[in-house]
């Protein structure tokens, strides 16, 4: 069995919990952590967190710890589980940053502020449509 702690800026969101299985979106890639995982840390992406193909959250980049192949602490930027989300807010969110960024004339900030927030987006949107 794996041994999951979450912690984000908000708290601590799960303590210990039991798992057999977790799925989370590395900055190069879906990981897949079984018992007996490799021990590593690596930087988490945007995109969904699968705990044993059931319970589901949206991560907004942090880090992971793998110890002793079954001890996971994630560390999240931010984290919401899929139950707050709206599929169709998400969606006309979605439709509005890319037409901004499609047709607008942005300066830096404002175009690294649009597209931080379609990544927001795309990665709820993934996390819904998976469920």
């Amino acid at each position: 069995m794996l041994k999951l702690d979450v912690v984000s800026p908000n708290g601590q969101l799960i303590n210990k919990k039991e798992c057999s299985s977790l799925s989370i979106p590395s900055t190069v890639g879906e990981l897949f952590i079984l018992p007996g995982h490799t021990d590593m840390v690596c930087l988490i992406g945007k995109g969904p967190m699968i705990i044993d193909d059931v319970e589901k959250y949206v991560v907004y980049g942090g880090t992971a710890e793998i110890s002793d192949g079954s001890n996971i602490t994630v560390i999240a930027d931010l984290i919401r589980p899929v139950s707050e989300l709206d599929f169709g807010k998400i969606s006309n969110e979605l439709k509005d940053v890319e037409m901004k960024l499609s047709t607008e004339t942005l300066n830096d900030d404002e175009f690294e502020t649009a597209t931080s927030r379609y990544e927001d987006l795309r990665a709820e949107l993934s996390t819904i449509v998976n469920k």
